[in-house]
């Protein structure tokens, strides 16, 4: 019998070390197993926030240009300018609303629609994802373009695996204003008269060149004229908190076509500047006839046609 136990004791002691190495080959296998797995949801955590790096100036340009249209239907049904054209278009695009009440036309294309469609998404593949906008600015580039730019911070973790990653985005999208109706003239037209955004290809400077910008209806920068945003605005002239804002001109030139007032049974005020910031102007600013056009009902004030290369009959 004592044979027997010393057999068993031998056998255990030979077999030790085949134990221990399968259990250590297990343990290390769980490991590397456990270390794959996360290498796994680390790299689809990382393709996950490299997908919402390019989604993020999609949305700022969805969101933007759902925004200024939202701004310019408020202005043309209200009959009433914004008071902070760049402030109301961020809160368009961030919360939905304006003026602090729910606009329908922003549904699921504002930034927090975004980021609740960030959240679900993410739900999907496991990932709990967090989104905090710290910043989204407002500001004209140019005569014709909107800058839009967003600050945001991302974190996106794994709901099982101690895997995570936070990343801070800084995006800048170009809106440009054409095709968008100027507010200017709903305003000042009683809601009649419609006029899109559409740059003059060419300088309009001589003559000729001035007829055809004027007839055109189209737009040219302008070191006095109103921006964009200061359309929005009701203003007349370009304010310093958007001039200040880029060192390109911001303002913007049009000639009223005043056949279209008569048509309409609107106001016209003969002697006035055709500018569209002088013609909507309450104050009186005379505009003389231009020598040698071919049209005698555009006016521009003294002073204002050496930008446009043409003359005036100071007579008239």
């Amino acid at each position: 019998m004592r044979r027997g136990i010393i057999y068993s004791i031998m056998l255990l002691l030979l077999l030790a070390p085949v134990l221990l190495f399968i259990f250590s080959y297990a343990n290390s296998a769980g490991q590397r197993n456990a270390q794959l797995v996360s290498h796994i949801r680390g790299s689809e955590i990382a393709s996950f926030s490299d997908s919402v790096s390019q989604d993020v100036p999609r949305v700022l340009e969805i969101a933007g240009k759902r925004a200024i249209v939202s701004s310019i239907n408020y202005v043309d049904v209200n009959g009433l300018p914004l008071d902070d054209a760049a402030a109301r278009i961020r809160e368009l695009m961030v919360n939905n609303s304006l003026y602090g009440v729910h606009q329908t036309a922003m549904d699921g294309a504002s930034v927090t629609d975004w980021t609740v469609n960030l959240h679900a998404l993410g739900a999907q593949r496991g990932f709990n994802v967090t989104v905090n906008v710290t910043s989204v600015q407002i500001s004209p580039k140019d005569a014709f373009t909107l800058n839009l730019t967003a600050y945001m911070q991302v974190n996106i973790s794994d709901m099982v695996q101690t895997v995570n990653i936070t990343r801070t985005y800084f995006d800048s999208k170009d809106i440009p204003i054409a095709g968008f109706e100027d507010p200017l003239y709903v305003l000042n037209s009683q809601g009649f008269i419609k006029r899109t955004f559409t740059a003059n290809q060419s300088p309009a400077f001589g003559l000729a060149a001035f007829d055809a910008f004027a007839s055109s209806g189209r737009y040219a920068p302008s070191s006095t004229g109103p921006s964009f945003l200061d359309r929005l605005e009701g203003k007349f002239y370009t304010q310093s908190k958007y001039a200040s804002q880029t060192p390109a001109l911001i303002g913007l030139d049009s000639l009223v076509n005043i056949t279209e007032f008569e048509i309409r049974g609107l106001p016209v005020r003969y002697n006035q500047s055709t500018l569209d910031y002088h013609f909507f102007n309450a104050s009186t600013v005379y505009g003389y006839k231009i020598t040698g056009s071919s049209l005698p009902l555009q006016r521009l004030a003294n002073g204002t046609n050496a930008s446009y290369g043409v003359y005036l009959d100071l007579n008239s």
